[in-house]
């Protein structure tokens, strides 16, 4: 079955329906009540998921390597951007004050990754072949490419910092606390695994063709 026709893709198309929700929600909150900064930060978050979803469903669609590959590199500079929100919504969630000079010094960072991740192919290969995927769509497969592992760690640094804030967060119920920490770290755990994966696809690729 293609890949924009099956089951796992439709239940996307229906994801961004939650996304957008969130978008409109807190985005409407914001513009009524200009000092609540945090739903400005939620909604923001929620216009990068909603982002994140079009391009994996364009990516499903995509019948030629090209598009396909421009779908994931679009895809993981959503991510990016998705992280820079993230560490904000998270600071303004937990009333983080110290350290006001972090998320700017380390805006060069999450700069330079959405450049590479757009516009080389250091992360995503432009070379694709159509595969069956584990859901049984024909999708357009593209190996990663020679600095895709870079992507783990400045993950693991996202996930950890955090983490880190909401674990260290004095005003927060703990059951708020712990629930945030599981979500934070569940979102590790599937990025995490979701890349090993790809990065054991390309392997196992690689070496058959020795």
């Amino acid at each position: 079955m293609s890949g924009l026709a099956h089951p796992a893709t439709m239940l996307l198309v229906a994801l961004t329906g939650a996304a957008l929700y969130v978008l409109v929600q807190h985005g409407t909150i914001w513009a009524s009540r200009r000092t609540e900064r945090l739903h400005l930060w939620v909604s923001l978050w929620g216009l990068t998921a909603l982002a994140y979803l079009v391009t994996r469903i364009l990516h499903y669609a995509a019948e030629d390597a090209a598009p396909a590959a421009m779908a994931l590199r679009l895809s993981l500079g959503v991510l990016v951007l998705a992280a820079i929100l993230g560490v904000s919504t998270v600071r303004d969630l937990a009333g983080e004050e110290r350290h006001q000079w972090l998320p700017a010094a380390v805006l060069p960072i999450h700069g330079l990754m959405l450049y590479l991740a757009l516009a080389t192919e250091l992360f995503v290969s432009g070379a694709g072949e159509v595969r069956v995927d584990l859901f049984g769509r024909s999708v357009q497969w593209m190996p990663l490419g020679a600095a895709a592992i870079a992507w783990i760690p400045w993950g693991i640094a996202v996930i950890g910092y955090c983490g880190y804030v909401v674990r260290s967060a004095k005003g927060i119920d703990p059951a708020e606390r712990r629930d945030l920490s599981l979500a934070i770290a569940s979102l590790g755990v599937a990025g995490l695994w979701d890349w090993l994966l790809g990065m054991a696809t390309c392997a196992g690729r690689c070496c058959s063709t020795l």
